[in-house]
Order: C-alpha cells, then sequence, then structure tokens
C-alpha cells in the first residue's frame, strides 16, 4: 500500500537501456560524461514539432500501477535557453471510470525562458483503475533548448 509522501517512479537517468525509445532526432540521452552540466539528463532542442522521450514500460516502471487513487505530485528539474515553448512530462493512461484516453499534463508558460535548474511541479489524480501506457517527457513545438533530470512521481494522498 502506497503511504502518504511515497517516491512511486523516478526516472534512472543512469540507465540507457531504459531510455531508448524517442520520437525524433531533437532529443536525446545525455550521460554525465556527455552533459555540459556534470549530471546525466534528457536534453531537447525544440523545434517546430514535438521533441518527446517516450517510456513505454509502465508496468516495469511503476510497478503494480502504484499510483492509481492517488494524487501523484509529478516533479522535475529543468534549464532552459530561449525556450519558447513548454517542457511537458506527462502520464498517458486509460480508465473506465475517467474516460477512454486521458492523460496529465503541463503545457504553460511558466517553463518557458532562460533560467537555471529550477524544480516544476504538477499534479494528476489518479484514477483506481487507471491503466498507464506511457510516461513521455520533453518540450512542445518552440525553439531554445532545455535539460530536464530528476524527474520523479511521488503518492500525495488518496485520490478518493
Amino acid at each position: 500500500m502506497i503511504r502518504h509522501h511515497d517516491a512511486v517512479w523516478s526516472l534512472d537517468m543512469s540507465n540507457p537501456a531504459l531510455i531508448s525509445s524517442f520520437t525524433n532526432a531533437g532529443i536525446e540521452h545525455l550521460d554525465v560524461a556527455e552533459s555540459p552540466w556534470g549530471c546525466a539528463c534528457i536534453h531537447s532542442v525544440a523545434s517546430g514539432v514535438t521533441q518527446y522521450a517516450w517510456y513505454t514500460a509502465p508496468s516495469v516502471m511503476i510497478p503494480a500501477q502504484a499510483a492509481n487513487g492517488h494524487m501523484v505530485y509529478i516533479r522535475y528539474t529543468a534549464k532552459a535557453t530561449a525556450l519558447t515553448g513548454t517542457l511537458r512530462c506527462n502520464i498517458g493512461y486509460s480508465s473506465v471510470s475517467a474516460g477512454a484516453g486521458t492523460a496529465s499534463g503541463r503545457y504553460d508558460a511558466a517553463t518557458s525562458g532562460t533560467y537555471d535548474w529550477t524544480e516544476f511541479t504538477q499534479s494528476v489524480e489518479m484514477p483506481v483503475d487507471a491503466v498507464i501506457s506511457y510516461i513521455v517527457i520533453g518540450t512542445a513545438p518552440g525553439s531554445g533548448e532545455a535539460w530536464i533530470r530528476d524527474v520523479r512521481f511521488t503518492a500525495m494522498h488518496s485520490s478518493g
């Protein structure tokens, strides 16, 4: 049983095998040696199309759908240079009770601009019957660059 503030999942940036399914050439995994910041991270060069890294093994990443029935707090740290699009860190899921195709996401201007490492947060209420199909991290259409690290989900409390 998940307790208040239990970590549900975090992206292991040191495991390149997990980070293997990218949608286009504008996004890449940088290990500690490749990163100009000395930390493993996801690097996105924003363009006119979405630049997403898809993680499609949620049964491995979030064992036994541990987030279901909880308010989940999504946290990540990002750095950006002249970013005109927005950052996205989404949990894609389906749920009979909430509708067939639902997803969480952050799509606001707070992630645009130029800034040093900053923590961003959002929350999503996960239905008890949710089936997580993917996790996606990246940038929406725009310009500029972004680096994303420390992606983690925390169960806040029961949503029921």
